[in-house]
């Protein structure tokens, strides 16, 4: 997931709720400390719904809503941090917001705060960490994350190589609807196709772009 990937996952988190027009009731029960008010508030200023838009007072709002245990919102103003929308950027923030809402199990800031680990963003590299979080967000069913425990397992990242729990994760993340671990197990399951099968994992982990780079 790369920065530009980063910004898509918050422009989809963002627009889970529509603001009405009239954002002034929603005004209302925010100021009054109405943590879902507060979130949805965020998410007018962030696009411009029923008010000017402003990415500073979204992110105002969205750490108000964070520090209630407003769990999207901790992503969001998460996000906001690590891809610089409405402040300067800055991954220990960035960091701070991610842990709160994965520590309320919230699965996409699991992931996110997982690749902050990977690639050393904003803190020394930390692989056990970064599985640690992956796996966190694959026992709650997200496939991508069950994928990434493919890879971390099939190569040895942050964790011992062990091919056979690589494979396990990967039947997780194809009954969990991965179309990639649906076509990797296929491959696998025929020995005449295991370079095939080899050169996918690699097309697909560099598709991802969720690990550093070797070299």
């Amino acid at each position: 997931m790369s920065i530009r990937h980063f910004i898509l996952c918050a422009c989809a988190l963002l627009v889970q709720v529509a603001c009405t027009t009239d954002i002034r009731p929603i005004a209302t029960r925010a100021e009054a400390g109405d943590p879902k008010a507060q979130f949805r508030y965020a998410q007018c200023f962030m696009y411009g719904e029923g008010t000017a838009q402003n990415p500073q007072q979204a992110l105002h709002w969205f750490e108000k809503a964070a520090l209630q245990g407003h769990r999207n919102a901790a992503t969001a103003a998460g996000l906001c941090y690590a891809t610089g929308i409405g402040t300067k950027q800055d991954y220990r923030k960035a960091r701070r917001f991610l842990q709160y809402a994965s520590d309320w199990d919230h699965p996409r800031a699991q992931l996110i705060l997982a690749q902050l680990y990977a690639k050393g963003l904003g803190t020394a590299p930390n692989p056990e960490k970064a599985v640690e979080n992956i796996r966190y967000s694959a026992m709650q069913g997200h496939r991508k994350a069950a994928l990434l425990m493919f890879f971390c397992f099939y190569e040895g990242f942050g964790v011992p190589k062990h091919e056979t729990i690589a494979i396990g994760w990967l039947k997780n993340a194809a009954e969990f609807g991965s179309d990639e671990a649906n076509l990797l197990l296929k491959l696998y399951k025929n020995p005449k196709k295991r370079t095939f099968f080899e050169e996918k994992v690699k097309f697909y982990k560099n598709k991802l772009d969720f690990f550093p780079k070797k070299g």
